[in-house]
């Protein structure tokens, strides 16, 4: 099924409309089902072929307590081959903890590879984090996602639905699942997406379940 240009220009603005509202204000109406937002706005830069700077920030929500988390992250990537990236990153990351806040340094490094499949592409990420907490002690985690989405470039946004798994380890047991629904797209140098996402946090035998809906605009620099 094909789109016209006009659908790409509307879900664009729609992710630009959601990034200008605080999403706390939808509180009444949407509680019961979704727990958290998300909005991501990343930049980078690519100086030639194998070497990229990027720039990460997030605002994270609950519906129930408000603006509660945000970090920005840092990184540089170096494109090994045709298939793998290394990356060095760095994150400061922000609690809201009752009335307090807290910090977190997290330094990590990530390995990503990719595969194309026929009309298909497939995405491996292993990332190895240490967790330097503000009143807690340091952390190592693990955590590893695969991503499929199909070439279909729909639109001159070049739109395509994906899915995406994610495992965290922490102490040597799986914590938490990610799963992810979205649909990403790249126009010029403009990279839009949406996505819901069902977080599921482990505690040994008990799992408590979020739906989160998350947006991102890319932008490339160069």
């Amino acid at each position: 099924m094909m789109f016209n240009d006009k659908g790409g220009i509307i879900l664009f603005l729609l992710i630009l409309f959601t990034f200008s509202v605080n999403p706390v204000v939808a509180r009444d109406d949407a509680e019961e089902v979704i727990d958290e937002y998300w909005q991501e706005l990343y930049a980078y830069a690519s100086f030639n072929k194998k070497l990229i700077l990027g720039l990460l920030f997030n605002d994270l929500y609950s519906v129930q307590k408000g603006n509660y988390d945000w970090f920005i992250e840092g990184g540089i990537k170096y494109r090994v081959n045709s298939w793998l990236t290394a990356e060095a990153l760095f994150r400061q990351e922000y609690y809201k903890q009752g009335a307090l806040w807290t910090y977190e340094s997290r330094p990590m490094l990530r390995f990503s590879g990719s595969k194309a499949l026929g009309m298909w592409k497939l995405r491996n990420r292993q990332r190895f984090e240490m967790r330097f907490f503000e009143r807690s002690p340091t952390r190592f985690r693990y955590r590893t996602d695969v991503k499929v989405l199909p070439h279909l470039r729909m639109t001159s946004w070049n739109l395509s639905p994906y899915v995406q798994e994610e495992l965290f380890v922490s102490d040597g047991r799986i914590s938490r699942i990610r799963s992810y629904l979205g649909v990403q797209g790249k126009r010029g140098k403009v990279e839009p997406s949406i996505y819901l996402l069902l977080q599921s946090k482990l505690n040994r035998y008990i799992a408590k379940n979020m739906l989160i809906y998350g947006m991102c605009i890319g932008i490339e620099l160069n």
